[in-house]
């Protein structure tokens, strides 16, 4: 009976070696997922890409304001004078100047007859020259990569969307 159950336990040695070789393969690929995931969709530790706010946003806009612009008046209502604050500081307004100054850049470098490829070339130039913070250029310059067309989708992705990776969720307080 003994020369059974080793026999018995030969044929299924087999099997528990596919089992555990399944096993391992299911817990690379989780690895390999999670690694993916951690890179491409998560914000770096703090979730905070952004420098430190000094001077916080006031809707009052009650100290060191500047006079914008004004909107006119329409059917007897006042006019309206546009106000900013330009000592402010917070994620929004840095996120602002980052976009700005890659618009500059793709602004004064476009010229009428650039090619698609010529503009995603003078896209990825101006983000990786701007005042965004370094994971968000990283981020843009491994997305834009992939071939021109994919470029300005890139952008959008990376920047501007609602969801987008590097724009601010919520203005600090």
């Amino acid at each position: 009976m003994v020369e059974g159950n080793k026999t018995k336990d030969i044929q299924n040695k087999p099997q528990k070696n596919k089992r555990i070789y399944f096993v391992l393969l299911v817990l690379a690929a989780a690895l390999a997922s999670a690694i993916y995931l951690n890179f491409f969709y998560v914000k770096p530790a703090g979730s905070n890409l952004w420098a430190a706010t000094t001077i916080s946003y006031d809707p009052t806009c009650a100290e060191n304001c500047e006079r914008a612009g004004s909107l006119g008046s329409n059917h007897g209502s006042p006019e309206i004078d546009l106000l900013y604050n330009p000592y402010v500081d917070d994620s929004v307004a840095q996120w602002g100047d980052c976009l700005q100054s890659i618009f500059v850049c793709v602004s004064e470098g476009t010229q009428p007859d650039f090619s698609q490829i010529e503009k995603a070339s003078l896209a990825r130039t101006c983000v990786q020259n701007s005042t965004c913070p370094a994971p968000c250029r990283e981020r843009y310059a491994l997305k834009a990569a992939k071939s021109p067309e994919v470029a300005r989708q890139a952008f959008d992705d990376v920047f501007v969307n609602e969801d987008a990776w590097c724009r601010p969720q919520e203005r600090s307080k």
